[in-house]
């Protein structure tokens, strides 16, 4: 609750961010908002520094990708110590 009070910028205590939301889904519509327009950007901005259809396509497609993979990634680099020889896929 302190991050979500913090980046929408009222107060920390849990009244305050219900004050602000409502309700407990429209925290999550919030968030999952900001996630999708934070996404698009990344994607679009990948589209326009490309030279060409193809190379667009692909680019947003690389970075749509990264994007997506970023918290698998943190969970494999943060998370529990695997064991030697295991795999990360179960």
């Amino acid at each position: 609750m302190v991050r979500i009070a913090e980046t929408a910028g009222v107060g920390v205590g849990v009244a305050t961010v219900y004050r602000r939301f409502g309700t407990k889904s429209a925290i999550l519509r919030y968030a999952l908002m900001a996630e999708s327009q934070r996404v698009s950007t990344i994607v679009a901005d990948a589209m326009h520094r490309s030279a060409g259809p193809v190379g667009a396509l692909a680019d947003m497609f690389a970075a749509f990708v990264s994007e997506a993979a970023a918290p698998c990634c943190s969970l494999a680099v943060c998370g529990p110590r695997a064991a030697p020889g295991s795999s990360p896929i179960s």
